[in-house]
């Protein structure tokens, strides 16, 4: 459709060329009322203006003198002129091969005089008039190759005359505070580029974009401190590039959204205060980028049951309400990482249960009431590091049993205070050969100290010893007691301790997994192993207070 406007509008302009004299290929600028009443006198038969054109000045109260004009090869700017209440005088204009600004005009109330312009190859800027109500004038206007902007037009309330405009390319709407509805644009079907609606104080709906069924790039709406949802976008289908929500105070839900199937890149919901659910998204499937969730008032993330695939990370956080996460149950890989932080309410991750792979790092905290990580336990393989901190109800790492240790590049387990049992396989595994940094402190004794995880380990069998030295110490340091690894070791048979002065001050014959050293002092000691009384090995002991 575009294309064939496109062709229509080329064999009209092309037609017209032989009627038609062009001139000023350096463009010309107006600064008073008399430039523009000589206009035709200096200028004769000039119909076309090859370069850019700029009428400026408060004196301007008419452009009657530029009637003969039929098109302009560069941009047209009309700015600053603050006597001019109509555009009568433009009348003959079909074509501007650039842009048209309409700026700071105080007194223009009505776009009047280019009811015959039909085509405007760069974009479409109204800037700051402050008078203007509607697009009454622009009724024959079939395209607009760039940017359509509507910016800070105080008493603009209506895009009521735009009548021939079916596609468009992006669409900026900022700081209208008279706007409170997208009335007028009943006609267009089609946003090739970015619909980016920001900062229009008493806007409450999208009602009059019913007929829009697809915005090739970004919808993006923030700081619409009124808007209550998104009726008027119930035919939107897909969305080319990212859904960007954030900071509509008064939002309350999605409605209007719920024919949505595809977001090609982000969906990112953040800092609507007011919004409860996101049942409208109940159509998507897929996000082909992060899809990221944040809300104060959001209780559950009931509406994505239908969602399959998330095309890099998945964040959950900062939802003080938030209490389900269930709807998800059907995403079974996230190419990104997970990160989930902040959710004050929540209790478990069910709805992560079929998530087979994260392709980069886990990242779980500050969640205050999470009791279990269970709904991880298919999750089998990491792209990074495992971090779970400052999770204050968290009691165990069970859940995290099935990921492969040569997954996990770094562990980070800290001010966790009621985590004691962190002996998963897991993480045994990976402790027995890290490959990365680790960090474990401020947990519940159990799981304080990477030594108390790995005697733990031990206890119950399976802690895997893959490198030299044949047996290690856990912990080391130690206070009261020290256990020897001798899985590796066939019969063992004594260890002897010595100080740092190389004196004997300990024999051990049997219970190697309990050894008794709280009537050492603190100190550096060395241990030996002997198996049928040859000496296998030997290993340093710190003991602390």
């Amino acid at each position: 459709m575009r294309k064939l406007i496109y062709l229509v509008t080329i064999l009209l302009i092309a037609t017209s060329t032989l009627f038609s004299q062009s001139c000023l290929p350096d463009g010309i600028t107006f600064y008073n009322q008399s430039a523009i009443d000589n206009f035709q006198n200096d200028h004769p038969d000039c119909t076309e203006i090859e370069g850019n054109v700029e009428i400026s000045g408060n004196s301007i109260s008419n452009l009657s003198g530029l009637n003969i004009l039929t098109q302009i090869g560069g941009n047209l700017d009309i700015k600053g002129c603050n006597g001019l209440i109509n555009l009568t005088g433009l009348n003959n204009l079909i074509t501007i091969g650039g842009n048209l600004w309409i700026s700071d005009n105080s007194n223009l109330n009505t776009f009047s005089g280019l009811d015959n312009l039909t085509t405007i190859e760069g974009g479409l800027y109204i800037l700051t008039n402050n008078s203007i109500t509607n697009l009454f004038g622009l009724g024959n206007l079939s395209l607009v190759n760039g940017s359509f902007s509507i910016y800070s037009n105080s008493i603009f309330n209506s895009f009521d005359g735009i009548y021939s405009l079916y596609i468009i390319g992006d669409v900026y709407i900022y700081y209208n505070s008279s706007l409170t509805n997208m009335s007028g644009l009943e006609d267009l079907i089609l946003i090739e580029g970015i619909l980016d609606v920001q900062s229009n104080q008493n806007l409450t709906s999208f009602t009059g974009l019913e007929n829009l069924t697809s915005i090739g790039g970004t919808l993006q709406v923030s700081n619409n401190i009124s808007l209550l949802n998104f009726t008027g976008l119930e035919n939107l289908t897909s969305i080319g590039d990212e859904l960007l929500i954030s900071f509509n105070q008064s939002l309350h839900n999605l409605d209007g959204l719920n024919n949505l199937t595809t977001v090609a890149a982000t969906l990112d919901l953040y800092g609507n205060d007011s919004l409860e659910n996101i049942q409208a998204l109940e159509h998507l499937t897929h996000v082909g980028a992060d899809l990221n969730i944040s809300g104060h008032s959001i209780t559950s993330l009931s509406g994505l049951e239908n969602l399959v695939s998330v095309g890099t990370d998945l964040n959950i956080y900062r939802n003080f309400k938030l209490t389900d996460i269930s709807s998800l149950s059907n995403v079974t890989h996230i190419p990104g990482y997970l990160w989930v932080n902040s959710n004050t309410l929540l209790n478990n991750l069910e709805g992560l249960n079929n998530i087979a792979s994260i392709g980069e790092f886990v990242k779980i905290y500050s969640n205050d009431s999470l009791a279990n990580l269970s709904a991880l336990s298919n999750v089998n393989s990491i792209g990074g590091y495992l971090n779970i901190h400052s999770n204050f109800s968290l009691t165990s790492l069970t859940g995290l049993d099935n990921i492969e240790p040569a997954t996990i590049d770094s562990l980070f387990i800290y001010d966790n205070n009621k985590l004691s049992s962190c002996e998963v396989k897991s993480i045994c595994d990976y402790l027995s050969s890290p490959t990365g940094t680790i960090e474990i402190y401020d947990n519940a004794t159990g799981c304080d100290t990477q030594e108390e995880i790995e005697v733990a380990c031990l206890n119950l069998g399976i802690l895997k010893i893959v490198n030299e030295p044949l047996f290690a110490l856990y912990p080391n340091p130690a206070k009261k007691t020290v256990a020897i690894n001798t899985q590796r070791i066939t019969g063992l048979s004594k260890a002897i301790i010595y100080n740092e002065f190389g004196q004997q001050v300990f024999v051990i014959t049997n219970g190697f997994n309990n050894i008794d050293i709280s009537k050492l002092r603190h100190g550096i000691y060395f241990i030996e192993l002997f198996s049928k009384n040859e000496k296998i090995g030997e290993d340093k002991l710190i003991i602390v207070d």
